[in-house]
């Protein structure tokens, strides 16, 4: 029995099957990172239409701000009295179905 040269075929089939995992793992992160930053776009555009929103709303006096809708029906304003010279203004825009809005609140006296 000389020395051989080469690899075995358990060998071969480990390193193939070590490669395949690992190969299969990072197709398997790469996919979800896609998930995440599309999450992360949708959910700034969301943020970013309703801060928009409420830049508008400052321009506004807030005896005339009322409920209203914005951003194709995606995003809507809440107005809520909360003494009588006091308003609650709730801005809200949906990023995806199913999940909470982006809210910001803020407060006008009248």
């Amino acid at each position: 029995f000389g020395l051989s040269k080469g690899f075995t075929l358990i060998e071969i089939m480990a390193a193939a099957a070590i490669i395949l995992i690992a190969a299969s793992v990072s197709a398997y992160l790469f996919q979800s990172s896609v998930g995440l930053l599309k999450t992360a776009d949708l959910k700034e555009q969301a943020a970013l239409a309703a801060i928009s929103q409420m830049e508008e709303l400052s321009l506004i006096p807030a005896k005339d701000i009322t409920a209203s809708s914005f951003a194709a029906g995606r995003g809507k304003i809440s107005v809520t009295p909360l003494t009588p010279q006091l308003l609650n203004i709730e801005v809200e825009c949906l990023w995806r179905d199913g999940k909470p809005p982006i809210k910001f609140i803020t407060q006008r006296q009248l």
